[in-house]
């Protein structure tokens, strides 16, 4: 259950949250679309993928939704209280987010019987890798070059080619065979090489690749000592 609610947070928080959005969730409307659409995330992958009993997969769902208002809302009032904290406020409301996750699958896994941990299937476990390596990577680069007005510029123009790199890269763990896995990693260096500016193509190219590799490797071992 923590993996499969952990995906439906990345996916509301990340790809499906767009910088209007992140502008828009300081105000109680914006804020109440936010939640709604993690709302919605929640229910649709509970009820399609857990094939939980339809209130199960509601109280679960509303539970999280909750308790990510009183989080996001807690992020707003800190933001007007310290704004100058913007790498702090990102970690905690992650921190908290996370800590929100554990406690509602702890609570039906002692409910249900199940292993807090548990995971029904890899593609849901792998399909979270793939959000940590691209959306995530990317927004919190961004969230850590806010003071650094060039790094940040750089960091959101060379947003697609990074991302595309990556995931080509982490592609790599579902090959069955060398020469996929070769074309892969060929593929996601020609990606970036050609969008890079020469003057740092090869230490942002060594620092995707060997961090894609390590968190690749990461997800294989924890998914093969899941199962």
């Amino acid at each position: 259950m923590f993996w499969l609610l952990l995906l439906c947070h990345f996916i509301a928080d990340y790809p499906l949250q767009t910088d209007g959005m992140v502008i828009a969730k300081k105000q109680f409307p914006g804020l109440f679309m936010h939640v709604f659409i993690h709302f919605v995330t929640l229910l649709t992958l509970l009820c399609s993928i857990m094939k939980l009993e339809i209130t199960t997969c509601v109280i679960l769902a509303l539970s999280l939704s909750m308790f990510h208002f009183g989080i996001d809302h807690w992020k707003n009032v800190l933001s007007r209280l310290r704004p100058t904290w913007i790498k702090f406020a990102y970690i905690q409301d992650q921190f908290l987010h996370l800590l929100s996750i554990f406690i509602v699958s702890f609570i039906y896994g002692q409910y249900s019987l199940q292993n807090t941990f548990h995971i029904g299937s890899l593609a849901v476990f792998y399909t979270l890798g793939l959000l940590l390596i691209t959306h995530f990577w990317f927004i919190s680069e961004r969230v850590f070059s806010c003071k650094n007005p060039d790094k940040l510029q750089w960091v959101n123009s060379s947003m697609w080619p990074r991302m595309m790199s990556r995931g080509m890269l982490y592609g790599i763990l579902f090959t069955v065979n060398s020469i996929s896995a070769f074309v892969l990693l060929l593929g996601s260096i020609v990606v970036a090489w050609n969008d890079f500016k020469p003057e740092n193509r090869l230490s942002v190219l060594a620092i995707d690749l060997t961090g894609t590799m390590f968190l690749t490797l990461t997800f294989w071992l924890v998914g093969q000592w899941l199962l």
